[in-house]
């Protein structure tokens, strides 16, 4: 009976024997196999960049102006909320100095910031999100139109504007000549004539004047303020390419028309006015400014650009272009103005609280906030289940005992 039982067992041992040599084998060829294959080798290399994250970077385009100080809190603010929630966002500036925007066409810009980021990324791979303020949103809407021409060469997953003039800014249409011819009409002049009688100013508002203001702040006559004017060529285009453009965009919109409220008595530019601007009749300078700035007696406007503009209302367009509005916001710090940093629209509360939900909705991170919600309830759910079973059985154990 023990001599069946040997015999029975030699083939087992045998068979368990081949088995580990075989194991030994297969794991001697994997070892090789490694080590055959450099950490340098392009098979190593695909294999980590298919498991690499690509960089998802925030582009900030400034506005008319040279330079991106205005835009530091901007950036601090994004930086900070974005290390805060525990988002891979890059942050940075995409910058236009030392040439003011206004002396390019909108075009030109487009074409050369897209270039200066294909040379900074240099074909890695990336995600990425433009921001726009006033004339920089219309320069980051022909990006996407530019980039769309070309294959998609750029991986732009959204555009957000900040009080861009969609439909133009009737301020970029306005002249010496104009301002002075509109200064002259009877319905200006009863208004401002009667405060002066009873407030006499230092100083009035001449060509000279005016003259100096315009070239230093309006300099209306270069090619990148000509394409903000109203029914421009290039707004014209940019219509166009609006109506088929997928790309989501969010236009951010601000209205603030209480230029009264914020007047700065001792800038220099309000300096020889002070007593006959602290004497209009209320209402009367936000009127005027409203119908030299913003295009009518009453229309609603941030300070630069008329509301329905901001909003593109009167444009066709894809379902993928969306609006926000935030009450109060003012375009930027403008002259003879005292505005306080959180009331610019660039650096207003909701706006970074806008760009944070759209950043996390297109790179994302919405999805995988998702499925980690969605996830921990169904495992809650089981664990209750589970424990609701637990509970039955011993129930029915005290039931048997």
């Amino acid at each position: 009976m023990l001599s069946n039982h040997l015999l029975y067992m030699r083939p087992i041992h045998h068979l368990k024997k081949a088995i580990g040599y075989l194991s030994s084998m297969i794991l001697l060829g994997v070892a090789l196999n490694a080590c055959s294959t450099p950490s340098g080798s392009p098979q190593t290399e695909r294999k980590q960049k298919s498991s690499a994250e690509p960089r998802r970077i925030i582009y900030i385009l400034n506005a008319l102006w040279p330079g991106m100080q205005e835009f530091d809190k901007l950036r601090e603010m994004l930086s900070a909320t974005v290390e805060s929630e525990g988002l891979n966002i890059e942050v940075r500036s995409l910058n236009t100095a030392p040439r003011a925007t206004s002396e390019q066409s909108i075009t030109q810009q487009a074409t050369e910031a897209l270039e200066k980021i294909k040379q900074k990324l240099d074909e890695e791979s990336h995600e990425i999100i433009l921001i726009g303020h006033s004339q920089g949103g219309l320069r980051g809407a022909k990006m996407l139109f530019l980039n769309e021409q070309e294959g998609k060469s750029l991986h732009i997953k959204g555009l957000i504007t900040l009080g861009t003039p969609w439909e133009g800014a009737p301020a970029a249409s306005i002249t010496k000549t104009s301002v002075q011819s509109f200064l002259q009409t009877r319905k200006c002049r009863y208004m401002l004539a009667s405060a002066s009688y009873v407030y006499p100013a230092a100083g009035e508002f001449t060509n000279e004047h005016l003259g100096t203001l315009f070239d230093e702040y309006f300099p209306t006559h270069e090619p990148g303020v000509a394409d903000m004017v109203p029914n421009s060529a290039f707004l014209q285009d940019l219509v166009d390419n609006l109506a088929h453009n997928a790309t989501p965009i969010l236009a951010i919109a601000g209205d603030n028309g209480d230029v009264e409220g914020y007047i700065d008595y001792a800038a220099d530019e309000v300096q020889a006015y002070v007593s006959y601007l602290k004497n209009v009749p209320s209402g009367c300078l936000n009127g005027i400014y409203a119908r030299i700035v913003a295009g009518g007696w009453w229309m609603q406007h941030d300070m630069m650009v008329p509301l329905h503009s901001q909003l593109a209302y009167n444009i066709t367009k894809h379902d993928t272009f969306e609006t926000y509005l935030v009450k109060g916001a003012i375009h930027d710090f403008l002259p003879g103005l005292s505005v306080p940093s959180e009331c610019v629209i660039y650096n207003h509360v909701e706006t970074i609280e806008q760009i944070i939900e759209f950043a996390k909705l297109q790179f994302g991170f919405k999805e995988k906030e998702e499925k980690e919600e969605k996830g921990e309830k169904e495992e809650n759910g089981e664990k209750e289940e589970n424990g609701e079973k637990e509970g039955k059985q011993t129930e029915n154990r005290c039931c048997v005992s």
